[in-house]
């Protein structure tokens, strides 16, 4: 299954749901995505996981990906 950015996921080994924010391939062939949870740490933060891609269950499909509108390494700063 390849997921896409903005889709909601579940780690079928863990349980750990959350947002597809990040994908990384390797040359090895191993795809592992990003995924952040819905739910802060004590600390108030995200809490967020690499996980292999073949360990995610779809939950729900993004309509589309959710990007920040601030720019960033990713896209063209705002002029």
């Amino acid at each position: 299954m390849s997921v896409k950015l903005g889709d909601e996921v579940k780690d079928t080994i863990t349980d750990f749901k959350g947002t597809v924010n990040g994908r990384a391939e390797y040359l090895s062939g191993c795809v592992r995505v990003e995924v952040i949870s819905r739910k802060l740490n004590s600390e108030g933060n995200r809490i967020f996981a690499w996980i292999d891609e073949n360990h995610l269950k779809m939950v729900k499909p993004a309509t589309k990906p959710k990007r920040a509108p601030t720019g960033g390494p990713c896209c063209d700063p705002p002029h």
